[in-house]
This record gives structure tokens, sequence and C-alpha cells, in this order.
């Protein structure tokens, strides 16, 4: 057995422990890992358990992991495979050396790495091979003082070995929540960093001449139209909240005591009409001249209608005489009253009680609200967008596009000619192996023979020209019947 403390020669990467007794290298996934139960089984051991070491190993504060705890990470580890794969049949652990009756798991499906426990496992099906870059965990190291700290987005990741493909996701920390993570933590630090002067709000450039040149700059950028965005919805709510306190202020008034106000209501129009119990409870608003004019013209549409119906009854017979009257003109007109249905709207002061409410007739069809009813029917914010290409956010990349797409192709075209040259030197290398089996069989061959086998050859071939000769002299010299016991 190799002692412990046994350094051998580098032969595998540099790795100086290589052949340790107990010893397994490190992975592309874990660190290496060195054990006393692999020291005293490492000859039928470590073969099988090349991939063991994780953090349930390697606990930093050298907590060592429990039964059950193995058991609930192998638990885990299952079904995170299932998750991923199909299974359309059970089958028995350790198929392969449990006889002929037991049933193994189907190749290439999620448990089919329980069919033999006594070999590596190995799989050679492309789906097996792919990156599961949705596993990879975010979060770089923990801290009991600082919390967690996750990977940047940015961080690229490219294979050890230069002639390996390169991957389809290069950063594959590069995820939304991550982006918007690290975006955060760039605007607080900026927040931090303009704190004096307003925090983040304070970066855009002023208005004045000299600043003239960085404000195009901000304008061009996502940044800078999202704050110059925020800057004037700011100014805007500021005036908006002017103009509401200042109408809150006016109606409170005239709820206070209605119809009281100096104005056209009051017969002399300087002093205002006597309190009237129902003006108290009910007040018009917003019904001027335009309202009163579109009112009527919907109340003649809907006389004109009313009135030829009517006219219709009474050629049939079923209208009485007293319902008709005779205007100046002669022409005889339908008595009665014409209703309209349309929309009105109500509106009372928040906290007031049964206060004093306000009317607006007509507010669906009210030419001064208008706008207020567009504003209201359209949707300030698209909370789900239709897909599109994003418009451009500044004019490098507008300039810079080409050159994008044509490095794109070029990355592209070296990730297809790395893998050709990959999948050729795969197979040369399978070639060579070939070559070099063939090689030693002929070699097996040459050294099964005696050193001397060429020159008892020839001395055979020798004796056996004699023998002919021999042969063929007698077959001249005694009789025909005995030549056929010369017969070779």
């Amino acid at each position: 057995m190799t002692s412990r403390l046994s350094s051998p020669t580098p032969q595998d990467g540099g790795d100086s422990f290589a052949y340790m007794a107990g010893y397994i290298p490190a992975t592309d996934y874990a660190r290496a890992y060195y054990s006393d139960h692999l020291l005293s089984n490492h000859e039928t051991l470590i073969p099988l358990l090349s991939h063991l070491n994780c953090d349930y190993f390697s606990h930093p504060g050298g907590k060592p992991p429990t039964l059950l705890a193995l058991k609930k990470h192998a638990q885990a580890l299952t079904i995170l495979i299932r998750a991923h794969s199909i299974s359309t049949r059970g089958g028995d652990i350790n198929a392969s050396n449990s006889g002929t009756q037991a049933r193994r798991f189907i190749d290439g499906e999620a448990f089919d790495w329980l069919n033999d426990l006594t070999k590596p496992y190995e799989n050679s099906d492309p789906s097996h091979h792919t990156p599961l870059t949705s596993l990879m965990n975010h979060i770089r190291k923990d801290s009991d003082t600082t919390g967690p700290e996750f990977h940047c987005p940015f961080e690229e990741y490219m294979p050890q070995d230069p002639s390996a493909d390169r991957p389809m996701r290069p950063r594959p920390y590069q995820t939304h929540h991550g982006l918007l993570m690290h975006a955060n933590d760039c605007l607080e630090i900026l927040d931090h960093e303009y704190g004096a002067t307003g925090g983040f709000m304070s970066i855009l450039p002023t208005d004045d001449k000299r600043d003239a040149k960085e404000m195009k700059a901000a304008r061009n950028s996502l940044v800078g139209q999202w704050l110059l965005f925020t800057q004037h919805l700011v100014g805007r709510m500021h005036e908006l909240e002017i103009s509401y306190g200042q109408s809150l202020d006016v109606l409170a008034g005239e709820a206070a005591v209605p119809l009281q106000m100096v104005g056209r209501a009051g017969p002399t129009k300087h002093t205002g009409r006597e309190i009237g119990f129902p003006q108290d409870r009910w007040v018009l608003a917003n019904a001027g001249d335009d309202v009163f004019e579109y009112l009527h013209q919907l109340f003649d549409k809907q006389e004109n209608r009313i009135q030829a119906d009517e006219e219709i009854w009474k050629d049939a017979g079923v209208s009485g005489q007293r319902m008709w009257m005779e205007d100046l003109g002669g022409k005889e007109l339908s008595r009665g009253m014409v209703t309209l249905d349309i929309q009105t709207r109500y509106y009372r002061l928040k906290n007031a009680g049964k206060s004093t409410i306000f009317i607006i007739p007509a507010w669906e069809f009210h030419p001064a609200c208008k706008f207020t009813k567009e504003i209201e029917s359209r949707p300030t914010v698209v909370a789900v967008p239709a897909p599109q290409w994003p418009p451009r956010v500044s004019d490098w990349e507008a300039r810079a596009r080409s050159k994008l797409d044509e490095a794109e192709g070029l990355a592209r075209d070296n990730n297809r000619l790395i893998k050709n040259m990959n999948d050729q030197r795969q197979m040369n290398s399978g070639l060579i192996d070939q070559l070099k089996k063939t090689t030693s069989l002929i070699k097996s061959y040459e050294a099964a023979f005696p050193e001397n086998t060429q020159q008892q050859i020839v001395r055979l071939d020798a004796l056996l020209q004699k023998y002919r000769e021999k042969l063929a002299f007698l077959a001249t010299t005694l009789p025909e019947q005995y030549h056929q016991h010369l017969a070779m």
C-alpha cells in the first residue's frame, strides 16, 4: 500500500498526488478528494467514485455528512435526473450482475446508470452531453455577515481545453433576473455617490447651453431617456396636483354654500339666489350652452322619430283627437313628453359624508369631457406588449449593426470549423489506435516464429526438390505397373 505521505512524480496534468492511494483528482465540477475511507479501499472504489466529491464531503466548517444526509442528497439528484430525462419502465438495481432474470433499465433513460454498479457509467448520447445551464448555482459564496454573493451576469465560461467546442451560452449567468439584480447594484452605487446632489436622479446634465452636448448624449441612451421621462413625469404630476388642489378649493366652497356664490344664477347677476333645499343637495357642474344645445339636438331627433310613429297611429285610427294640437302654421303636432336616456356622471367630495352631489349631464357626449373620456379609456401602460424587435437605443448600435452581424457570422463559422476539426481529430485518433493494434498483432505473430525459420524453409524447399527429381527418375526406370505408387 502506498503511504499517504508519499509524493509520486507528477504524471497527471501536473498533479503530484494523482497516484496516491485514496486520492481522487479534481474534475470540471469539483475539487480533488481524499479521505480515510478511500485510503483503505482505493483499489476497488476509486475508479467508480471518480465523480464523488461535492460540498457534502468538503464542508468548510469540517462537519461530516450523515447517512441520512447522503440519502437525501442522492434522492434529490435522482429526482433532478428524472426531471431531465424519461423513464418508461422500472428495473432492478445492478441487474447486470444479478442474473439473466433481472430486469434492466432501458439504456439512455433516466435510471440506466443503475444497471451496473461495478463499472463507471458512460453514455455517448448527445443529449447526455448538453450543458444544463438552468441548474447552475448563481451564488458564488455565502457569508454569515454579508449574506450571499452572486455571480456577475457578464462572467464568461470557456472550456479549459482550447480544442473543445465553444459553449452555446458563454455567459450562463446572464438571465433576466441576474441582469436586473446587477443593474440594481450599479444604480445603488450611483445613487450613493450622488447622494450629496440629490441621488441618482441628479446625474442628468442641466438645460444650460454649456451642457447641450451632454444632454444630447443623454437623450441617446436608455438610462438618459428613462431619467428624462421620469423627470418630465414628476414635473407634470406636480402641475396636475396644483390644478387638482385648486379645483378642490373651488368645489369645496361651492359645496359649502350652494347657489350663494355671486354669478349668473342670481336675478341681478350680482347676488345669489335664495337657498333652496334641493339645491343644497344637487349642483349642476360644467352645464354650459354647449351641452344645452347638444341635448336639445338629441331631443329634436327623438321627437321626430316619435312624431312619425304617432302620425302612423293617427292614420290607423288608434290615436285620440285630444293628443293633437295645431301650431301657428296650422300643422298638427302630437302632445306629450319626449324622453331621452343618456349617461350622466355624479361627483362628491372625499371625506364629506352626505354632502352636495355635483352632476355633469350628458357626460358621455359632453364636448368639454371628451378628452377626459379618451384618457380614461386608453391605458397609459401596456402590460404585455406585442412581440417585436426593440427600437434602436443609440446611434452607435445603428452604425455597428453590420459589423456585429458579421462578427456573429464569423463566430458561427469558427465554431463549425472547430467542431469539424475536433471530429477529424477524433477520427484520426481512432485510426491511429487501430493501426497500433494491427502493428502489435503483426509483431506478436512475428515473435511466435523462431529466429532461423527462414533458413529452415529454404532447406526444406531444397530437400523437396531433390525428392521430386528422384521420383521423376524412378518413373523412367521402373515398369509401368509401379507408377501408381509414385503419385505425389
